[in-house]
């Protein structure tokens, strides 16, 4: 219950449109929530984590935190070009 209270708070405070964000301060953002999410679940549920788990999680977080950053920076080098 504590996650998804949690998760839902993040996603609000992220997502408000009454809140303009840069999109990389996004990208970060959601970056930082997904770390935040896991955890609190490693602790929540007490899942030992072994050294592959930890290192595969980090290159798929790494990974999508990179993913958002190169399609916001395709945006705007297109929003430039127009």
């Amino acid at each position: 219950m504590k996650i998804l209270m949690l998760r839902t708070i993040s996603f609000i405070a992220i997502s408000s449109p009454s809140v303009q964000v840069n999109p990389v301060t996004h990208a970060v953002g959601n970056t930082i929530k997904r770390v935040v999410i896991i955890v609190a679940s490693v602790i929540a549920f007490k899942t030992p984590m072994s050294t592959g788990s930890i290192i595969g999680s980090s290159i798929a977080i790494a990974g999508t935190l990179l993913y958002s950053l190169a399609m916001n920076a395709a945006k705007a080098s297109k929003a430039k070009a127009e």
